[in-house]
């Protein structure tokens, strides 16, 4: 029973990592830098900032009212709906649009893929078991931002977005 939850828990923090979340956050000014306004990479990350702190409020009223499995389920499809359009605006260089996504993205991270795993790890597993799904998620974290912008650099930051959906896609089907 502990393996069967510490390899759900660790799933659960591995879907928050490939979510896109990290690569938003860490490198929003760079993604975001628009050429004809100077200020719009600092701008995103002050909506990003804002997003994620009304999201989680959110998320603290609606979490038992529709429940944990719902709320990571639509969560985990409306980010991967997300950053396929953000890909895609990335794709024709429309960063203005591609800025708006993030918030949106940040509005659905924050309140479903975001929190639930820390709720539910926290609930499934002993605190051994925590401190190993805390370990994973910042291990895969910390590669994840090692190796974002050279294979962004290589490919476009797009084709990240396009990664990060499919595999909220493919990680999501077998937890449903």
């Amino acid at each position: 029973m502990f393996r069967r939850a510490l390899l759900v828990g660790s799933i659960m923090k591995l879907m928050q990592v490939i979510s896109g979340y990290s690569a938003v956050t860490l490198y929003s000014t760079s993604i975001f830098n628009d050429k004809n306004d100077e200020s719009a990479s600092l701008k995103s990350t002050v909506y990003i900032g804002a997003a994620n702190t009304f999201a989680v409020m959110i998320f603290s009223f609606i979490v038992d009212l529709l429940g944990r499995r719902k709320i990571l389920l639509m969560g985990t499809f409306a980010i991967s709906i997300i950053n396929i359009t953000i890909a895609t605006s990335l794709l024709t260089q429309s960063t203005k649009l591609a800025g708006y996504l993030v918030v949106l993205f940040i509005l659905c991270y924050s309140s479903s893929l975001g929190p639930v795993p820390w709720v539910l790890v926290g609930e499934i597993l002993p605190a051994k078991g925590v401190s190993f799904t805390v370990a994973f998620d910042w291990t895969s974290m910390t590669l994840l931002s090692f190796f974002y912008k050279p294979i962004a650099g290589i490919f476009g930051d797009y084709v990240m977005f396009y990664f990060f959906s499919a595999c909220n896609i493919f990680v999501r089907l077998p937890l449903t």
